[in-house]
């Protein structure tokens, strides 16, 4: 973590702990919901603002808020409203980190 942290770009910080907070609270759907072509999303059982992601990451929030919606954009994340937890795919997560390292 300390390497991202400190030669890490904004996005890779951020890529990064999106990564760990999926695998630490990070709950995927049950078998049966959902269709089998669409990419499996992972939901953060854990509720965090902008702000508290930028203080995590060493960055400010409006970074945070522009680094998520091009995440949103590159369909490796989504949110459905404010206050609801984030998910991710956790497959694209994984590439878009890699592309960045």
């Amino acid at each position: 973590m300390l390497e991202y942290m400190a030669y890490g770009t904004a996005r890779k910080r951020l890529l990064y702990l999106l990564h760990k907070l999926s695998q630490k609270f990070g709950v995927r759907p049950a078998a049966g919901e959902g269709e089998s072509t669409e990419p499996e999303w992972t939901e953060l059982q854990i509720s965090l603002t902008h702000q508290e992601l930028a203080s995590m990451m060493g960055s400010i929030r409006e970074t945070v808020t522009v680094l998520l919606s091009g995440l949103v954009s590159e369909g490796i994340m989504k949110r459905r409203a404010p206050g609801n937890p984030l998910s991710v795919q956790a497959e694209r997560l994984k590439a878009a980190l890699q592309e960045c390292t």
